[in-house]
């Protein structure tokens, strides 16, 4: 297929390539734009992941539709009790304007600040905004307006008439659908007639978005003068500047099905009308985030997860670098995993001689601790086998134990 911008003849499917360079000890001397470089540990005991808090499918305030998606990248990097909003602009006025751009807002310890500053071009699904605090955020916007399916329909009463809403194809010059929700009410006496035929009818339709009642016309496919099963429905806006548009054209038919008989609308029966809409200047969403943290509770279920890696130590181990003295063993290491965010190792022979503390003070995010098993008095450590004991203060102890073969 080749590149889309370019056609055909553009660039071809590949592989995409990797540059990696490191010196003859092993030490990473250069990594390209497509690697990166990734230490691979567990959690600490009782690990609890950062959490985004806010419903991100509807604007808290405003008229868009979209929904926001929120990505960790980072959970170390992710702010506890902070509170974020994601502030929409546009241009023009209603109901003709456009959105033009999106702000990132955090207010943390009473301080706020900007982070984020997005034009409209990179709105969409798969466009992330830039990084911040941990994390990204993708935002959909209903730039073509369009039914709401599951959100149109009778809001209030036992009406089953069917009444599908559609864009208005009648006069191509005048038909223009609009970024509103409409709602018609209906009475028990007749409250207006229709503007062109004069028709009585007993509902007002009501834009719900501006808050202005709207004209409707029916379209008497009966001829009998009054709104019945086979009519239709039409919705008229007026802009700002112009003559009057065409904008939903309503079914005002019998219900689904063989055999059912029609309940017609009664006073106080409302149908409602939900359009897709774009976001305008003031609209937003709001989210708080909670960093990760540690459940000593919970921790202190996970103390039997402790363990160490690789054990039994035969000879080396895989993440060792080569060793380049002509005397000595150079590097070893052993890791101690799942460990509680704080505590105290201690490793003894088994006769009891204490051979090395490690104390651990990491955040909740790493659990691991590495001994390079070299002694407290600065010698190799023999091979054996090693009883270690882990203190965690308010979450409780462990013992274990590990062999080294040389």
């Amino acid at each position: 297929q080749g590149d889309p911008a370019f056609g055909t003849k553009g660039l071809v499917p590949s592989e995409c390539t990797k540059i990696i360079s490191e010196d003859f000890s092993g030490n990473l001397k250069f990594i390209d734009i497509n690697c990166a470089v990734v230490t691979p540990n567990a959690p600490s005991a009782g690990y609890h992941a950062p959490e985004i808090i806010g419903d991100l499918t509807q604007v808290h305030e405003g008229l868009g539709t979209g929904s926001a998606r929120v990505s960790i990248l980072n959970p170390s990097a992710i702010v506890d009790n902070a509170s974020y909003e994601i502030l929409f602009s546009s241009d023009g006025d209603y109901p003709y304007y456009e959105t033009s751009g999106y702000q990132i807002v955090r207010t943390v310890n009473g301080q706020t600040d900007t982070l984020v500053s997005m034009p409209k071009d990179e709105i969409g699904s798969t466009k992330p905004s830039n990084p911040f605090d941990g994390m990204t955020v993708a935002v959909t916007n209903d730039t073509a307006v369009a039914i709401v399916p599951e959100e149109t329909g009778w809001l209030i009463g036992e009406c089953n008439l069917t009444m599908n809403v559609t864009p208005d194809e009648s006069s191509p010059a005048r038909n223009e659908v609009w970024q509103a929700d409409y709602e018609l009410e209906w009475f028990d006496e007749v409250v207006k007639e229709t503007p062109f035929f004069g028709i009585p009818v007993y509902f007002l339709a009501v834009n719900t978005t501006s808050g202005d009642t709207v004209d409707a016309e029916v379209f008497d496919n009966d001829g009998n003068s009054e709104l019945s099963i086979g009519d239709e429905i039409l919705l008229i806006e007026y802009p700002p500047a112009g003559n009057f548009r065409l904008t939903w054209r309503i079914t005002y038919d019998p219900p689904p099905g063989i055999g059912y008989q029609p309940i017609y609308p009664q006073a106080g029966d409302v149908y409602r009308i939900t359009a897709t809409k774009q976001y305008q200047g003031g609209d937003y969403f709001t989210f708080s985030t909670q960093a990760a943290s540690v459940d000593e509770e919970l921790a202190k279920t996970q103390l039997e997860d402790i363990g160490v890696v690789p054990n039994p130590y035969v000879a080396q181990a895989s993440w060792e670098r080569r060793n380049l003295n002509q005397t000595g063993r150079g590097e070893r290491r052993i890791d101690f995993i799942h460990l509680p965010a704080e505590c105290t190792i201690r490793i003894y022979t088994v006769a009891g001689s204490l051979v090395k503390t490690l104390v651990k003070e990491g955040g909740p995010a790493d659990g691991t601790v590495s001994w390079d098993l070299v002694t407290e008095d600065g010698m190799d450590a023999a091979f054996g086998l090693y009883i270690y004991h882990v203190d965690a203060p308010d979450v409780g102890e462990h013992l274990g134990k590990f062999a080294l073969i040389k």
